[in-house]
Formats: C-alpha cells, structure tokens, sequence
C-alpha cells in the first residue's frame, strides 16, 4: 500500500494558523495588564454573567469558539489516515 501524498495547504495550515492565534494571545497578554477593582467581591447571578457575556465579551467568546473549531478541524486533518492500494 502506498500513503495519500498530503497536499501543502494543509501542512501549513496545520502550523501557521495555531502559530499565529498563539503570537495574538500573548501580544494581548503582554500590552494589556488586569487589575482588578478594590472592594469585596459580589456573587455574580446567571443573568448578569449572560449579559457580561453576549454584550461586553461577545467577541472574546467567539473568538474562543472560532479557536477551538479550527484546532478540531486540525486535529482531524492530522489524525486522518489514508492509505491508498497499490496498482500494481
């Protein structure tokens, strides 16, 4: 049997899109600092942690789920193996 020749778009897919998702995340990390507000902390109720999340980190949150989809579609690339017969 010989093995499916792997075009070069998903190789470099494969790297650069991780790579370049990383570069972002710690360039965010490094220019921005969090500190947090002085005071004691309230519990937060489901409605106000849904309106935190679909009004102020609507776009964090769809980053994260577009993130987590092309890892999947990654990983599926990667895991897939298929072998091809031989013709002769």
């Amino acid at each position: 049997m010989v093995r499916e020749r792997r075009r070069l778009f998903p190789k470099i897919f494969i790297f650069a899109v991780p790579a370049l998702l990383l570069g972002e995340i710690a360039s965010v990390l490094l220019r921005f600092k969090y500190v947090p507000a002085a005071g004691h902390e309230q519990a937060a109720d489901m409605k106000t942690l849904s309106e935190m999340l679909f009004s102020t980190y609507l776009v964090p949150f769809e980053l994260a789920s577009i993130l987590l989809l092309a890892v999947l579609v990654g990983a599926i690339i990667i895991a897939r193996r298929k072998l091809l017969h031989d013709p002769d």
